[in-house]
């Protein structure tokens, strides 16, 4: 472990399975949304050496000693993020090493959470308050227990724009660009674990104005296509209408126009108005979920 007046060197450290990554999104790389967004909630960030590492991109052999790693990922990461941290703590057995995202929530679920035994420190919930509170606890991190779980959702109304530095330095790396606009789904499809994250059985939403900031930066980076990360984009309808109604107004406002996708349900087509405003908000491409095609089922799931 590092002593407290060291502790200011941050990497966050990113795992996906390349086989999986590759045969699941026809090897397209998205860029670390987790890393980009959870940087920015670093208070004075001036303070800390912060930097990302992408092991599709980076050697885990070429990567510098950090006071602190940070790791994140999905189920389907963790044979990657297990090798990862084996790699980086033989290098750095004095580094704190940590790791958040929905894995580690996962893990908890399935009673496996023993599976992450390697961390220092396991979050499970939403990082953007635990985090900083983390860095802030950290110099009397003898009282900090290893798993650290919010149960709170984070309210998205405060959310914060992508760490720029990240952003502006990788984003050329991967294919357009991932900006999380939703959390949370209305429904009750029985396969889906959305619906059993605490407080998630509903719409999260991000603000319009924070979203077309965002969408504003990225355009003006070149970004010519933007997935618009959400468990159900018209989870709320208003709110979906009025993102459209944002993003057409900044369109005519400052002349620029990136190609948008998102993931919905089949509900859509019960509201043309809706349809004809994404399709001049420029969302060329929507993910739609038909999970089955009997009444009685969608009526189960709240669909109809």
């Amino acid at each position: 472990m590092t002593t407290p007046n060291t502790f200011r060197r941050i990497s966050f450290v990113h795992t996906p399975d390349a086989f999986l990554a590759d045969t699941q999104q026809y090897g397209a790389m998205f860029m670390p949304v987790w890393a980009y967004t959870l940087a920015a909630y670093v208070e004075e960030p001036e303070r800390y050496d912060l930097r990302l590492f992408d092991v599709r991109f980076d050697d885990a052999a070429n990567v510098p000693e950090a006071d602190l790693f940070v790791f994140s990922g999905v189920n389907q990461d963790y044979e990657t993020i297990v090798e990862t941290h084996a790699r980086l703590h033989a290098m750095y057995p004095d580094s704190t090493f940590v790791i958040g995202g929905p894995v580690t929530w996962s893990l908890n679920q399935a009673g496996e959470i023993g599976k992450l035994e390697m961390f220092d420190h396991i979050f499970i919930g939403d990082g953007e308050e635990a985090f900083p509170r983390f860095l802030r606890e950290f110099p009397e991190r003898a009282a900090l227990p290893k798993v650290l779980e919010t149960k709170v959702r984070f309210d998205v109304s405060q959310a914060r724009g992508f760490y720029r530095p990240f952003l502006d330095a990788t984003y050329g790396r991967y294919y357009g660009a991932v900006l999380e606009v939703s959390r949370g789904c209305p429904f009750l499809c029985e396969f889906c674990d959305i619906r059993v994250l605490p407080d998630n059985n509903r719409a999260h939403n991000f603000p319009p104005e924070h979203i077309v900031s965002e969408l504003d930066h990225m355009a003006r980076l070149g970004v010519k296509q933007v997935l618009f990360a959400a468990d159900n984009f018209i989870g709320d309808v208003r709110w979906a209408e009025d993102v459209a109604d944002h993003i057409i107004e900044w369109q005519e406002r400052t002349g620029l126009r990136v190609a948008l996708y998102t993931w919905l349900t089949i509900n859509l087509s019960k509201h043309p108005r809706l349809l004809h405003k994404l399709r001049r908000a420029n969302f060329d491409m929507l993910f739609i979920g038909v999970e089955s095609f009997s009444n009685n089922s969608l009526l189960e799931t709240a669909k109809v």
